[in-house]
């Protein structure tokens, strides 16, 4: 029987950024324009990045990789300041649509605990990017 060749993709703290907002984007099964707008701004507009994250988490699917296994291995090679940049970039895209879906913040906070992540900080950070996201302030 043919088998079909998958590439190695070795996870890198980029690629990891990518693979982890493509997973709160798809948590609640509705990408927003928005989201996807956030997400090419965050990786720079990289297509390839962002590509070689779809193949990763496809790969993972095929290969019955956990979400949690792909979060082990990436607590390997991110830094403190990697992990706190994720978190951030998670609350910012989870908040883009004004909208804070019990699925959503359950994988955030999924994410927090994996990466041992100070839940004062979190809620700093939270309230913070929730004032920055509230254009309605300027009746906008």
């Amino acid at each position: 029987m043919f088998r079909e060749k998958r590439k190695k993709i070795d996870l890198t703290p980029k690629l990891t950024l990518a693979i982890v907002l493509l997973y709160m984007i798809g948590i609640d099964n509705e990408v927003t324009h928005d989201e996807t707008t956030y997400l090419i701004s965050v990786m720079h507009g990289d297509s390839h990045i962002i590509k070689e994250a779809n193949e990763y988490l496809q790969n993972a699917i095929k290969m019955d990789l956990s979400f949690e296994m792909f979060l082990d291995e990436s607590i390997k090679i991110l830094t403190e300041n990697q992990k706190e940049c994720i978190i951030i970039n998670l609350i910012d895209i989870m908040l883009v649509d004004g909208v804070v879906r019990k699925n959503e913040q359950k994988l955030l906070d999924f994410i927090l605990k994996k990466y041992q992540f100070d839940t004062k900080k979190y809620s700093m950070y939270k309230e913070m990017i929730t004032i920055k996201n509230d254009h309605s302030i300027f009746n906008i």
